[in-house]
């Protein structure tokens, strides 16, 4: 497509996705990691070199960046109900993410990821919160949200059961799916097949 036609054809995209989407991150960063569970280590405490925290997870990401490459975001998933809820709100929305679709899910902390950093790796420890509230149910009582969309973007931090359907529920709108299957787990031929893109 050339410019001057994606500039005159602005794309909406549907990401279906849960807020955790809009995680709380904890970055900590090392000179190495805890080493496995030794007996000459347990309970082993490491001093870090410094600490930071933002907003973001892989569906913030996605609409964060579609949004800034010019397109129309509409967001479906669940924020929890504490102080954090807002703060990530209030950073989509900054974005010009339409979170119309987000819905809070009482007496829910929103989803958080910890991430430990040294110079050559780093490990997630992601607990999802609020991102497993998101069912089925919600995204299919959305049909007209999503084939008002160009695509549909979505990864794994949801229930693999509400991936499923919102899948087949974009395919059978004739919209075009993209999913990124992370946090790793295994994809259902039945849905793989109708995907779009897979990365």
């Amino acid at each position: 497509m050339s410019a001057v036609r994606y500039k005159a054809r602005q794309l909406r995209f549907c990401l279906l996705f849960v807020i955790r989407v809009q995680n709380l991150i904890l970055c900590l960063f090392m000179l190495a990691l805890p080493f496995p569970k030794l007996y000459y280590n347990q309970g082993e405490t490491l001093i870090g070199n410094a600490f930071s925290s933002f907003t973001g997870g892989k569906g913030a990401n996605q609409a964060v960046a579609c949004a800034r490459l010019g397109a129309v975001v509409t967001m479906i998933g669940c924020v929890g109900e504490d102080a954090m809820a807002q703060q990530l709100r209030d950073a989509l929305g900054a974005e010009g993410i339409d979170m119309h679709y987000v819905k809070t899910v009482p007496h829910k902390a929103t989803g958080i990821a910890a991430i430990n950093v040294t110079e050559d790796d780093n490990r997630i420890i992601f607990i999802p919160g609020e991102n497993h509230c998101l069912l089925p149910e919600n995204v299919l009582v959305l049909k007209h949200v999503i084939a008002a969309s160009d695509m549909a973007m979505q990864q794994h931090e949801i229930p693999l059961e509400t991936v499923e359907a919102s899948i087949k529920l974009a395919h059978s709108l004739g919209i075009p799916v993209i999913l990124n299957p992370a946090p790793a787990s295994i994809i259902p031929s039945s849905c793989a097949c109708l995907l779009t893109i897979g990365i």
